[in-house]
């Protein structure tokens, strides 16, 4: 199946986001909360241009997801990016084209596509400002039980949902992709 098809099979943004249960009022906090860089006006400019599109391999618990994913729908809406949801779990055969480090089925993936169904960058799962904190978390609190693990999720979430910092560092990293679009 090509680019366009997964596209077109994919669930928009504002249905996925109204049907979620996990992370929601943290999305919902970081959408209002931030908003994307006058600087960057001349890129978007240029993106809207290209009419592009963005697949977005997702599932609705994904921590990474909760913080990403408001991040591009603002940069989507100042580019005028079209952007479709595909849960990572109910399609593997798109998600296994786009491993990380060639095994992992990490999201989100975001495949932005030209309006040909061509792939023009591919983004994710984490911008490597997040991964430190990730790996730093991890070795803080290897999680030796359930409950260690619970308390790790639980201060990743935290870091993750009310860090502005962290939150330009994602900006950035994904602006950074999409600067290299031709």
């Amino acid at each position: 199946m090509n680019l366009n098809n997964w596209f077109e099979k994919g669930i928009p943004s504002n249905i996925y986001l109204s049907s979620m249960q996990v992370y929601k009022e943290h999305i919902e906090y970081i959408l209002d909360a931030f908003d994307v860089r006058k600087k960057d006006d001349a890129l978007f400019q240029k993106l809207r241009e290209k009419q592009l599109r963005v697949i977005v391999l997702t599932e609705e618990r994904s921590k990474d997801a909760m913080v990403n994913v408001p991040i591009l729908l603002k940069i989507a809406a100042a580019a005028n990016i079209g952007v479709r949801m595909l849960y990572r779990d109910k399609h593997t055969e798109l998600v296994n084209q786009y491993l990380t480090n060639g095994s992992y089925r990490s999201i989100p993936m975001f495949i932005f596509i030209d309006k040909k169904g061509g792939e023009k960058a591919v983004w994710g799962p984490r911008a490597p400002i997040a991964q430190q904190i990730v790996n730093q978390l991890y070795e803080e609190l290897l999680p030796k039980d359930d409950l260690q693990k619970t308390l790790m999720i639980g201060k990743i979430v935290d870091h993750y949902a009310d860090n502005a910092v962290l939150w330009n560092d994602i900006y950035e990293d994904i602006v950074k992709t999409l600067q290299a679009i031709e």
